[in-house]
């Protein structure tokens, strides 16, 4: 007789281009995360993809370079700022702390795939652009 295994996440494959084609997507900001990539700080934005329904519940993230100091606001010429300026519409006021929390709401994206630096095959799916704040609101 068999056991039957209830309530476990089971793994998944990982996705493919097949799965989800490069391509611009109606997308939901959900979450961020600070650490060391690659031996160089940043920041991952994660989105998860609405529209089309077919693709919907996909998550995809934006990674951007930014201060290892979270205390300390980015250079203006590091990808974080140049996209928090994109969502907040305007550079920072002095004083201003420069949160994630501006890219909250929903984003028209363009998705791209990451390859594999010796190999070149597909890796993961990622945000290569935020295009336009389509809905919702970014904290200002």
């Amino acid at each position: 007789m068999t056991r039957r295994i209830r309530n476990i996440d089971w793994p998944i494959a990982p996705l493919t281009p097949e799965d989800l084609p490069a391509g611009n997507y109606l997308a939901s900001y959900r979450d961020w995360e600070r650490r060391l990539y690659f031996k160089q700080p940043k920041i991952r934005l994660e989105f998860v993809i609405v529209e089309p329904a077919s693709f919907a519940g996909i998550r995809v993230s934006l990674y951007a370079t930014c201060k290892e100091d979270p205390n300390r606001r980015s250079s203006r010429v590091s990808k974080y700022y140049q996209l928090w300026v994109q969502a907040h519409g305007s550079p920072p006021q002095r004083g201003q702390r420069m949160t994630p929390s501006v890219f909250r709401g929903y984003w028209q994206v363009r998705v791209d795939w990451g390859h594999h630096k010796e190999t070149g095959e597909p890796t993961l799916p990622i945000v290569a652009e935020l295009l336009e704040h389509v809905a919702g609101e970014g904290v200002v």
